[in-house]
């Protein structure tokens, strides 16, 4: 491909490059161009241009990684395979193990003739010299073939692939403890088994002190892996938990909030972001609860996170360190806690000397994106009678610090009960109804309920109607929401309408709605709501706690 170099090897269109020539065609797409040669930059680009596309440069594979993560993912790239830094085979294999970036199409160049260079994977493969009317036809040929096999639009192809990489995440958190309850039931079931067969052997003989000892050992190992059971079972909780939040696109009520839960909902957001420019510090220390709309709180810390992350270089990821730290503080307006996010220092921009500054003025330091997410954060944080401050000093770690107060909702919230039932008392003949379509879920229920309780199950919500109808009466109800035939939803509308003095009794189980209908249903301030899965100690508590109101 012939070139002529102008101005000390500059592209003859100079800063224009990258916008549609004036009187050409529609722009066809979007093209990153990969190339470490100057002189062939500066004859790609006008082609390219006056064919109508859109051009942008890198001229290595790290350089082209950090366009593509920072620009609009382009719809082609043209890939030259020798380069310094990072070379073509390199940065391709790091581009198909993003799923964000491994669908966009890439058409290769080369003057190498081996069987390595015509072996990369790519959509097309050119020896250079490349005629300029080959180049354009391949990338038209390659563009066309892009849209015939990928009609959806690039925000549904950025959805898919987000989704992807959230499924492979999600994948790696919850298979993990997954493995630790698997390993530890099985390994309880063998170590059980042979105790049961020598206990049958003895029959109602008393067996001697050495196997006694022996069973009572093997009975302290499966106590220890029930509980690590217990700890792997919920940790895949609240992974599946934090997706369900992240997954409703609704308004949250106001409700009592673990502020590192919400911190890490918001890290797992940015994390995308964060980690391809900085490793991530976590320090948590002992805070209490706070009151506050969870969604917004979690896009704050998303905001914080992101913000800070872009102005830290790509190429410095094992230098640059973002910290995120939570402790109990007391300010002027109570007590509360102090979330601070803090970047290493390295990459500050310019400062004019002011060591603290208001988030809304933060335009010129950070970008005009970056300081409307701040100010909407400070908005949030405003709103739950908190306040936002940031520090930016050139050449020292820049700091968010987020002040939200305990408030006394919170503290009323999580108060402990100031006379607890003690088990078993005055509250052993109590009706449960239980309406539950998994019998695996309803016989543990009776079976955790049932000594103190007299306890009813039924299947359906209309079998629940019939008992009612009937004229049987319940001192609690505990009730699916997903369930065939009558959902939860149509069984309180019964109730409301017929029997509205059980209302104060009725309790949701669930899971997690699976449409917008019975997301709304679950978020009425009316409605009771035990949160599936929940353990036995929970569930008690939860009964406890409900049929001491409703006296």
């Amino acid at each position: 491909m012939n070139a002529q170099t102008t101005r000390a090897g500059r592209s003859p269109k100079g800063p224009s490059r990258g916008k549609r020539t004036p009187g050409a065609g529609p722009t066809k797409g979007r093209i990153l161009v990969v190339e470490d040669e100057q002189i062939l930059r500066d004859a790609m680009g006008p082609l390219l241009e006056e064919r109508g596309h859109e051009v942008v440069f890198a001229e290595n594979g790290r350089e082209a990684l950090r366009r593509l993560h920072e620009s609009p993912i382009p719809d082609i790239i043209v890939l030259d395979l020798r380069m310094p830094i990072m070379d073509g085979w390199e940065f391709r294999a790091l581009q198909k193990g993003d799923p964000e970036l491994d669908l966009i199409p890439v058409v290769a160049i080369s003057a190498d003739g081996s069987a390595q260079a015509a072996a990369i994977s790519a959509d097309a493969y050119l020896r250079k010299p490349v005629a300029p009317a080959e180049l354009l036809a391949t990338i038209d040929r390659v563009l066309g073939e892009r849209a015939h096999r990928m009609p959806a639009p690039a925000d549904e192809t950025r959805r898919f692939a987000y989704l992807k990489r959230l499924v492979a995440s999600v994948g790696h958190e919850v298979n993990n403890p997954l493995t630790i309850v698997t390993l530890n039931l099985s390994q309880s079931l063998e170590d059980l088994q042979p105790s049961i067969q020598e206990l049958d052997q003895y029959g109602e003989m008393t067996p001697g002190p050495s196997v006694l000892h022996e069973i009572e050992s093997r009975l302290v190992g499966v106590t220890e892996m029930l509980e690590e059971c217990q700890v792997g079972a919920e940790r895949i909780r609240k992974t599946i938990s934090k997706l369900q939040r992240l997954s409703y696109q609704g308004e949250e009520p106001p409700a009592v909030l673990d502020v590192h839960e919400v911190i890490e909902e918001g890290v797992t957001e940015a994390w995308s972001e964060v980690r391809r420019r900085a490793r991530l510090i976590k320090v948590f220390g002992h805070v209490r609860p706070i009151f506050g709309e969870g969604k917004a709180l979690r896009q704050v810390f998303r905001s914080l996170l992101v913000c800070m992350a872009q102005t830290l270089s790509s190429q410095d990821v094992e230098r640059n360190e973002i910290k995120i730290s939570t402790r109990l503080v007391v300010a002027d307006s109570g007590a509360g806690v102090l979330v601070e996010v803090i970047d290493s220092g390295m990459n500050t921009p310019r400062d004019d000397g002011a060591a603290r500054r208001d988030p809304s003025v933060t335009t010129w330091l950070l970008g005009e994106g970056a300081a409307m997410g701040l100010a909407a954060s400070e908005e949030t944080i405003r709103r739950h009678g908190g306040h936002l401050n940031v520090e930016m000093n050139a050449g020292k770690a820049r700091v968010f610090q987020v002040f939200l107060p305990f408030g006394d909702q919170s503290e009323t919230e999580f108060a402990p009960a100031t006379t607890p039932s003690a088990p078993g008392a005055a509250l052993a003949t109590r009706r449960i109804l239980v309406v539950e379509d998994e019998a695996h879920i309803a016989r543990n229920v009776e079976k955790a309920l049932g000594g103190l309780h007299h306890v009813v199950l039924t299947q359906r919500a209309s079998e629940a109607i019939v008992r009612l109808e009937r004229g049987e009466t319940f001192d609690l109800v505990l009730c699916d929401v997903e369930m065939p035939g009558v959902t939860g939803a149509g069984f309180y509308d019964a109730v409301e309408e017929r029997w509205p003095q059980l209302l104060p009794r009725l309790v949701f189980m669930t899971g997690g709605a699976f449409s917008v209908g019975t997301a709304t249903f679950l978020a009425t301030s009316a409605i009771k709501v035990l949160t599936k899965p929940f353990t036995v100690k929970r569930l008690k508590q939860f009964v406890r706690d409900n049929l001491a109101t409703t006296t």
